[in-house]
């Protein structure tokens, strides 16, 4: 299992304006993470972040449409869809499969009656999505996550690729084994956009809430692993940048 380096930095922190131009009136950050597992240092460290960040400017979260509930990385952004609820200056953006009549992020325990319903992608954009997988990840990505999470992983691409943030956040499972990477949603959109969209930094958040900026990463397990190595391409393909 994946664990937080011993003697590890006390956590910073984030900041996604480093080198970044955004727009003055908004911040928009897309949150990803685990669906069960979250613990208090991640939501204070991702919380803190969110608040200082926004500072004057409107706040815009993202996210694939989970439910709002106990544990999962959306446990973390309960604060905003209240705050958004009430008028303050911050807008949630939940998106979903297509054709779905986004009613899932409503069947969690958390923030009862205060969620919107999510906008599902379009049937375009969810084909954008795989075809940036397929040419980013391999040819056998979609067999690798398996038919369960195939269509969540898409989504997720699709999602990064047509509303694109400001900054990303992801709320880390560190407990991650090699044998889980390759249907690892959130490693898969890190491998397919954080890299070769450099200009969208991706703040991963651990469990103790210590936070690592994009370069960090590479002191994670997966990192340096090849997607042949990860099982998102065959071996006889074209090899790429992993």
């Amino acid at each position: 299992a994946v664990k937080a380096r011993e003697g590890a930095r006390r956590p910073r922190a984030m900041d996604p304006d480093d080198g970044q131009d955004f727009e003055e009136d908004e911040l928009h950050c897309r949150v990803i993470g685990m669906n069960r597992g979250v613990t208090e240092e991640q939501k204070q460290a991702v919380r803190e972040f969110l608040r200082n960040k926004a500072g004057k400017r409107r706040l815009k979260i993202s996210w694939d449409g989970d439910p709002v509930r106990s544990g999962a990385f959306t446990e973390v952004i309960v604060p905003f869809v209240e705050d958004a609820h009430r008028g303050h200056p911050v807008s949630v953006l939940p998106r979903c499969l297509p054709d779905h009549d986004g009613s899932c992020t409503t069947r969690g325990d958390l923030a009862a009656g205060m969620i919107r319903h999510a906008d599902p992608v379009s049937q375009e954009e969810f084909m954008a999505g795989f075809q940036i997988l397929t040419e980013r990840l391999g040819d056998t990505w979609h067999r690798a996550v398996g038919e369960d999470m195939q269509h969540y992983v898409t989504l997720a691409a699709a999602h990064r690729a047509s509303s694109e943030p400001h900054a990303v956040v992801w709320i880390y499972d560190d407990d991650r084994s090699h044998d889980q990477f390759a249907h690892w949603a959130c490693l898969a959109e890190f491998k397919a956009f954080a890299t070769v969209e450099s200009h969208v930094p991706y703040f991963i958040v651990t469990k103790s809430g210590e936070v690592l900026e994009t370069h960090e990463a590479e002191r994670l397990p997966w990192y340096h692993l090849s997607h042949e190595q990860i099982g998102w391409r065959s071996m006889a393909g074209n090899s790429g940048a992993s």
